[in-house]
């Protein structure tokens, strides 16, 4: 999972705080999960999961 910013940049999951070191979500997963990046949220351009592009 990264995060591309608003000039284009991959930011990588912050160490530490909290991020999982793996993740698997089955189908009915009723979890939810807070991941931490070194980037303010009005940065972010676009989110990649797995190589697929998500839209804040």
């Amino acid at each position: 999972m990264i995060l591309i910013d608003q000039d284009g940049y991959a930011t990588n999951l912050f160490r530490g705080k909290g991020n999982p070191e793996e993740l698997t979500i089955p189908s009915n997963a009723g979890r939810k999960q807070k991941f931490y990046f070194a980037i303010e949220w009005d940065q972010v351009r676009e989110i990649r999961i797995l190589g697929k592009v998500m839209q804040p």
